[in-house]
Order: C-alpha cells, then structure tokens, then sequence
C-alpha cells in the first residue's frame, strides 16, 4: 500500500504554533520560557541539584560571581552580589534568540572548567561538591527536568 501527502499540514500547523508562542521575539511565551530554564540551569550550576550536587571551585568566589546568561544578545541575569565580587558579561556574540549562553567571566573560568589536575582549597572544601565540568555535568544531569519544566511553563502560559 503507498499513498501521496498532497498537502503539507504540519509545517503550517508549526508555524501557528511558533507564532502563538512568540518564538524568535523577545515579548513572547517562548522566551520567557527559556529565561526561566536558563536561570535555573545557572542556579544549579552555582548551587548543584538533587541530579548532580557539582558546583564551581570557591577561593574568593569571583569565578560563581561571574556568571551571566543570555538569551540571544540580551542579559537575563547575573551572579554578581550572590558570590563574590566576579565581573558577569554583559555582551555575547549572538542575536539567536535559540541560542542560552550561560558565561563565567574569568580569566582562569575555562582552565578550571577543563582541568583535571586541579585539587580543591579550603574555601572549596567547605563548599561542598566541588568539581571540573560543572557545567557541563549539569546539562546532561539536569536536561530532562529542564526540558520538561520548559513544556510546562509554555503549556501553562498558553493553555495548550
């Protein structure tokens, strides 16, 4: 049995629901949606969750108060005043309003991220689960809750 699909409903139907969202603008649900999933992913960063408790290195807490996030070019948060006394980003490079960038302006933020050869001071130690790659561990650790609080955050804002 085979038959033809004369007329695409699905691409149509996409784009009413992307317009209803306000997809790609920064007044709609969508991106309200992905400012609330971004802090989140930085406030788990900075604090750990009940996915993975790893948290950024501690000495004087300038690394945890640098963190900013964006949602395409525009500033959503900052840590500054939360720890330390870091220096957030205020810019990003991208006006994707797809594209979360969550930034930590230091220049040791990468070698530390990165390393494996590192071993924790005293301010680290009594901060808890310190680790490389927190970032990254929470993306994979906390992806599904994330997305799954993004559904609902756009199924309550527009009913659906």
């Amino acid at each position: 049995m085979s038959f033809t699909i004369k007329v695409n409903t699905l691409t149509k139907g996409l784009q009413r629901y992307k317009d209803r969202i306000g997809a790609g603008t920064k007044n709609g649900v969508d991106f309200k949606a992905k400012s609330q999933i971004a802090l989140q992913l930085l406030n788990y960063t900075n604090q750990g969750s009940a996915n993975d408790p790893t948290v950024p290195p501690i000495k004087t807490g300038n690394l945890r108060g640098s963190g900013s996030v964006f949602i395409g070019s525009f500033l959503v948060q900052i840590t500054r005043g939360e720890y330390g006394v870091g220096t957030p980003a205020t810019s990003t490079n991208t006006t994707n309003l797809d594209h979360i960038t969550i930034v930590y302006n230091t220049s040791y933020a990468a070698k530390l991220h990165e390393s494996f050869n590192w071993s924790p001071g005293p301010g680290s130690e009594k901060s808890g689960d310190v680790g490389n790659k927190w970032l990254e561990k929470h993306l994979f650790a906390d992806s599904k809750d994330l997305l799954a609080q993004y559904a609902l955050i756009l199924k309550r804002e527009t009913g659906a």
